[in-house]
């Protein structure tokens, strides 16, 4: 396995928009330091919308016009420029006239016809460090499709938009591992970049790899630190997916994606998705009182009314007729050093079937959402007022437990203090 991490020293001199700290991603980097490495090379990329250089360029469009030849573009889950909600036929590009085909149709994977010729993937997406944020399993089956086909893979590293501090959730493990949502056995929030995620996952063996390796090189960001969240940059956030708005979106969608494992709505199609949740059969003020006896910290709820709507694509999951008025609450972070996004939505799941539970409807996939194999059979239990000893608190404590020891393993893999 040739596992490269290549070292940089922190860029002085970069001038900071509004105070925020000066950030390089690993594609500034790439484009900087390493270009002759691509050069006389043919190059695939991997990449969507997210992939811009600092003055807001495009990796296709930069790598293009320094004179690199790229001969392959690989899209996720909404499209190659992020004007799409998902992508599934192959097409062509219209400056480079590379093929662009995607990763999110029935393979999700480059396929051997698709990588004949290639020398290098690039791998430049933007993750929100959250395990079920499909990213990083289009990620993972890059990395295995190129280890196949003898191409080297090049991940060109990006922060962690919600920190890369405190692990938290269940470790997803058994026969949901290679799930889109749960690719990997790591916790919901999984407190890596994506450069780190790849050294652990070849590390660790969890890829399908002929031989156990593969040619890695992690380009590393330069002046990110582990406590700097996306609001600490000095960079506009870019909307990785319709409903990630911002960084506040980010950092409680480890908690409040939860709740698409549950009929509830989780405030697609509003200008707050995932920082608002309800139904028609909610009691607002009833279901806010419950939360704030669960003494969660850095975390306050507020009754609300409102329509969850469809903002173009996603029908909310909840809500039998869009339009249709819904009681619930938004989350609000009051110090987001201390709050934990996971137990949150934990707890808003099981309070909401407790107070419901006539209402309430499980989803297949609330396993692999949570990580937690037992998960559906829990809440199940809590439907029918048969709640398992200790309440939400005591699988809160477990799943803690298990990211502990993760944590402790991922500590050989950490790029960055």
């Amino acid at each position: 396995m040739a596992f490269r991490s290549l070292v940089f020293a922190a860029l002085a001199g970069v001038a900071a928009l509004g105070g925020a700290a000066p950030v390089q991603t690993g594609l500034d980097v790439l484009i900087e330091d390493h270009l002759d490495d691509l050069r006389g090379k043919r190059v695939a990329i991997a990449c969507n919308h997210t992939a811009l250089t600092a003055d807001g360029t495009h990796i296709v469009d930069a790598l293009h016009g320094a004179g690199v030849e790229v001969a392959a573009l690989f899209v996720p889950e909404h499209g190659y420029r992020g004007d799409e909600h998902t992508s599934g036929q192959t097409s062509t590009d219209d400056v480079t006239g590379a093929p662009i085909y995607s990763l999110y149709d029935e393979t999700r994977a480059p396929t051997d016809e698709e990588l004949e010729g290639i020398d290098v993937m690039l791998f430049d997406i933007q993750d929100i460090g959250c395990r079920f944020y499909t990213y990083i399993s289009t990620m993972g089956v890059v990395i295995e499709a190129c280890a196949s086909n003898e191409v080297s893979v090049f991940i060109l590293d990006r922060p962690n938009p919600i920190t890369g501090l405190h692990p938290e959730g269940a470790v997803a493990s058994g026969d949901m591992l290679r799930g889109f949502t749960s690719f990997y056995p790591i916790p919901t929030r999984h407190a890596l970049t994506v450069g780190e995620l790849a050294q652990m996952a070849v590390g660790e063996g969890w890829l399908q790899l002929p031989g156990g390796g593969v040619d890695l090189t992690v380009i590393e960001c330069r002046g990110w630190t582990r406590m700097m969240d996306g609001d600490s940059l000095d960079r506009a956030w870019v909307r990785t997916s319709p409903n990630m708005p911002g960084t506040a979106t980010a950092i409680t969608y480890p908690g409040l994606g939860l709740l698409e494992g549950i009929n509830l709505s989780e405030g697609r199609g509003t200008d707050i998705p995932f920082i608002l949740a309800g139904a028609t059969w909610v009691s607002s003020e009833e279901w806010a009182r419950a939360l704030r006896e669960c003494d969660l910290p850095g975390v306050a709820f507020t009754p609300i009314t409102y329509r969850p709507g469809d903002n173009g694509r996603f029908p909310s999951r909840a809500i039998e007729y869009l339009e249709q008025p819904a009681n619930g609450v938004v989350v609000t972070v009051l110090d987001r050093t201390v709050f934990r996004p996971v137990r949150t939505g934990l707890a808003m799941l099981w309070t909401a079937t407790e107070l419901y539970p006539e209402s309430v409807a499980f989803t297949n996939g609330l396993n692999s959402l949570s990580g937690d194999p037992a998960m559906r059979e829990t809440m199940e239990a809590v439907k029918a007022g048969t709640p398992p000893e200790g309440g939400w608190r005591a699988i809160a404590d477990r799943w803690d437990a298990e990211a502990e020891a993760y944590w402790e393993r991922a500590q050989a893999y950490l790029i960055y203090e």
